[in-house]
């Protein structure tokens, strides 16, 4: 009796240890799926990227898919990163090196610089404002989504950007520079807006930061509970150019009213 009892609590701790083993695997993956995740990538670099300088920089699990992601770089080129994924028996699932290829690589590194840019004015310590978002960004759109509504018309073609190419980048801001702010405001008319836009671009100005549009949304502070009651004023990719003092506060009102109408659509 005791003996079986002894292989039963026996057969109980296996099963305890291999269930745990197996929930870690799950989330934290094995270093022997790593290894063979790497040994993938290794033969699969020689193989489809012959003479290149592209090098494992580092390898992670990801736990919602149980894959293994190996992440190349190459040390000569900003903009050459891509990762090699595999499932845990280190087979090859998929590599994404076309983000090199489509210019996906290089837009997000230009618009890192922008966003960087345009925090030095937005989250520096005399701005005027509280904001709850607030962020420049620059519109850069793969050719199969020009065509799209929601695609403003002063997008850059993501294809058409240089491989580590070195741009000014204030001049891409001019041209394709988006700022997106969002602020509490117990005002949230037309006139208040157009006395916002006019100093942000007099303080974006001021600081030799350019943008293209601007998105600005005034929204009713909110309440103790959190919540907000209250009509919203906003405005959607309104031009540089036209914040102007003439009538602004009436092309705002008739630009908030197409967005609107838009919406409902």
């Amino acid at each position: 009796m005791r003996k079986t009892l002894k292989i039963a609590a026996l057969l109980l701790a296996i099963a305890l240890i291999a269930a745990v083993g197996l929930f870690a695997n799950s989330l934290v993956g094995n270093p022997v799926s790593k290894y063979l995740a790497e040994r993938t990538a290794g033969a699969h670099l020689a193989e489809n990227y012959p003479g290149t300088d592209y090098v494992i920089d580092s390898s992670g699990y990801n736990f919602k898919f149980g894959w293994y992601v190996v992440h190349v770089v190459s040390p000569g080129s900003p903009d050459t990163y891509f990762s090699i994924t595999t499932d845990m028996w280190g087979n090859l699932v998929r590599d994404n090196f076309d983000d090199v290829l489509s210019g996906w690589n290089t837009a997000r590194r230009l618009d890192g610089e922008y966003r960087a840019l345009t925090d030095t004015v937005l989250t520096a310590q005399g701005f005027p404002y509280v904001t709850d978002i607030a962020f420049g960004t620059l519109e850069i759109y793969p050719h199969e989504a020009l065509d799209s509504p929601d695609v403003p018309a002063y997008t850059l073609v993501q294809e058409e950007l240089e491989l580590d190419g070195i741009y000014d980048i204030r001049k891409l801001g001019a041209a394709a520079g988006h700022l997106v702010i969002y602020m509490d405001e117990t005002e949230r008319t037309s006139h208040r807006a157009a006395e916002i836009m006019l100093d942000l671009r007099a303080i974006f100005d001021a600081a030799g930061v350019p943008f293209r549009a601007m998105d600005l949304h005034l929204r009713p502070p909110r309440n103790d509970d959190g919540t907000r009651k209250g009509k919203s004023f906003h405005v959607m990719h309104f031009a540089y150019d036209d914040i102007t003092e003439e009538n602004l506060d009436a092309r705002l009102e008739a630009a908030a009213g197409e967005q609107a109408s838009e919406e409902k659509k």
